[in-house]
This record gives structure tokens, C-alpha cells and sequence, in this order.
């Protein structure tokens, strides 16, 4: 009778110690509340730059270079739009490893011509704030 009711006792106890692992940081894209245990998997907003037009001012656009933190993450040619930036061709992706503001510059090399052979380049900047709702924010490069 007592080894029965020290099993009873001891029981739930068996159970109660499998703590679930996954993400637990809520400003994750794939947070879970009921995750006890952070094991590493938590996946933050990505941001997918593209560009909606192949020329400026009347100049081709022969590719634009994606600079984050001093750091050029990529370059992408040709237009896109929108709605398939993320995950689509022509854009450039950043894998972002955590929650808050991204600082990105866009470099904008335009195709030369009589005036300056070597081409033009024109900058732009911009900031992204991530967001635990949102797996990937579409920038367009250009603006």
C-alpha cells in the first residue's frame, strides 16, 4: 500500500518535469507562449528590398547595392513588385536575428552616359521597425 501510494505521488511528478522548448522571446516571429525551455529557434522579421521601376529620370537602372550596419548584405537588377518582393526574384533578402529598428542604404548605380561614361550612383536610406506580426517587410530600394 505504500510503495501504491508513494507511485501516486511520485507520478505527476514523472510528467511534470518534459518542458516544452521552442521560442519564448514574444517579440519573435514564431513565439509560443507556452514554450518553457528557449532553445535558439526564434526567427525575427525579415526584410526583402526590391525596386518597382527599371529607370530613373530616364537612366536604366543597372542594379541596386543593399548595405546594412557597414555591411553589404547583397544586390539585385531588374524590377519587382510589391506584393512579390518577399521570397521573390530580383530583390535582395535580410535575415534579420533579432526584434527592434533596422538602419539600411540602398546604392542605386545608374547607366552612364555621353556627360559621365562610368555611370551615376544615387543613395538611399532608410529604417525598418520589425515587428513579431510580420515574418517579412517589403522595401523598395528606390524610395
Amino acid at each position: 500500500m505504500k510503495n501504491l501510494f508513494l507511485f501516486a505521488i511520485l507520478l505527476p511528478l514523472l510528467f511534470s518535469c518534459s518542458k516544452k522548448k521552442g521560442c519564448n522571446y514574444n517579440q519573435a516571429v514564431n513565439y509560443d507562449k507556452m514554450v518553457v525551455v528557449d532553445d535558439g529557434s526564434c526567427t525575427f522579421t525579415s526584410l526583402s528590398f526590391y525596386a518597382d521601376q527599371d529607370t530613373i529620370n530616364g537612366k536604366y537602372v543597372e542594379f541596386v547595392e543593399i548595405t546594412i550596419g557597414n555591411t553589404v548584405i547583397g544586390s539585385f537588377s531588374g524590377k519587382q513588385t510589391e506584393s512579390g518582393a518577399c521570397n521573390g526574384s530580383n530583390t535582395t533578402s535580410y535575415e534579420n536575428g533579432t526584434d527592434g529598428t533596422i538602419n539600411w542604404l540602398s546604392t542605386i548605380h545608374l547607366e552612364g552616359d555621353s556627360i559621365n561614361p562610368s555611370g551615376y550612383l544615387i543613395y538611399k536610406s532608410g529604417a525598418a521597425a520589425t515587428s513579431p506580426n510580420l515574418p517579412c517587410i517589403a522595401i523598395n530600394a528606390l524610395y
